[in-house]
């Protein structure tokens, strides 16, 4: 694996955690059980993608990487703001990637050339939609709270 994707892995991973303990100091208190366990099901995922990379170890790497689609579908269920628009953030960063380098980094040569899972017309496409669908929940879920808060001031 290229020495600068390998790299960029190591910061993405380290800045999601950092991000998602920055979180759950901040509003964890409020948070429902899908929102803790997509942190936490982030946070064990990562322990063993740390060693993973580090070894090289392909056969830990692609089932880590399965984990990765995982972790997004949570952004169906969580209920909190942060936790969805870092869901989003990380969802449109990894369509970038694909984007401009036009390959996965966590994927070897073969997987990308080969594959049509992981990276791939079909996959940028569904990523693309899931992405404007998630953007749409986050949209609904602050019209709601605008509007809880809208009832709330009358009440008073």
């Amino acid at each position: 694996m290229d020495r600068i994707h390998k790299a960029t892995l190591y910061f993405i991973t380290v800045l999601l955690e950092i991000i998602i303990i920055y979180a759950w100091k901040l509003e964890g208190d409020m948070w429902n059980v899908w929102d803790k366990g997509f942190c936490i099901f982030v946070f064990l995922c990562h322990i063993p993608f740390y060693f993973a990379l580090f070894f090289e170890n392909r056969r830990m790497l692609d089932i880590l990487h399965f984990t990765v689609f995982l972790s997004t579908f949570f952004g169906l269920f969580v209920n909190s703001n942060f936790l969805l628009v870092l869901i989003i953030s990380f969802c449109i960063g990894v369509q970038i990637q694909w984007t401009c380098i036009n390959k996965c980094i966590l994927n070897n040569d073969e997987q990308n050339i080969s594959s049509n899972f992981g990276f791939g017309k079909i996959t940028t496409i569904l990523t693309l939609l899931y992405t404007c669908f998630l953007s749409y929940r986050l949209g609904r879920m602050k019209n709601t709270e605008s509007k809880k808060a809208e009832k709330a001031e009358k009440a008073e």
